[in-house]
């Protein structure tokens, strides 16, 4: 941005710098290579531009209501499920490693090692998590990969009023 910045000041200084000589009489250019400089200062106003429309759009792709994050995203988030940690072992990686036998799959009772599935319905539901009881580290990251956006519903029943 800077970099970007300080091009389109020096093109537009020199723009100004050989339209001034043109018009003293000092360069004898041809038009097209004076303006060269304003066509440089344009170029990097659209390429700016675009960017930042770009940039906006992932914005938006990642923009999500309060409401949304917690019916939707927070009963399934968990610190756990992103490397966020300093410690370079993931703490599932471990379990795994632990669990990792050659018996067939069985362990020494008989029995099979892999835990019977409880079917869905059977399951107690989740308590609701709320954005605001978030701990301070879970709603850095949420806030990192989301923008979070609160929707008032009352304020726009009052407004749809008062125009009438």
């Amino acid at each position: 941005e800077n970099v970007a910045a300080i091009v389109r000041m020096i093109s537009i200084f020199l723009l100004e710098l050989f339209l001034a000589l043109r018009f003293d009489n000092t360069i004898q250019w041809e038009y097209k290579y004076i303006l060269i400089p304003g066509y440089i200062h344009q170029c990097i106003v659209l390429l700016s531009a675009i960017y930042m429309i770009y940039k906006v759009r992932e914005d938006v792709a990642r923009m999500v209501t309060v409401s949304y994050l917690e019916e939707k995203i927070l009963p399934d988030f968990r610190m756990d499920d992103y490397n966020i940690h300093s410690n370079p072992t993931n703490q599932s990686e471990l379990n795994d490693d632990n669990n990792d036998n050659d018996d067939g799959g069985h362990n020494d009772d008989g029995g099979h090692d892999d835990e019977e599935e409880v079917p869905m319905s059977t399951q107690p539901p989740q308590q609701r998590r709320y954005y605001n009881d978030l701990s301070e580290e879970e709603m850095e990251l949420i806030n990192k990969l989301y923008v979070v956006v609160n929707i008032d519903d009352d304020d726009d029943d009052d407004n749809d009023n008062n125009d009438h």
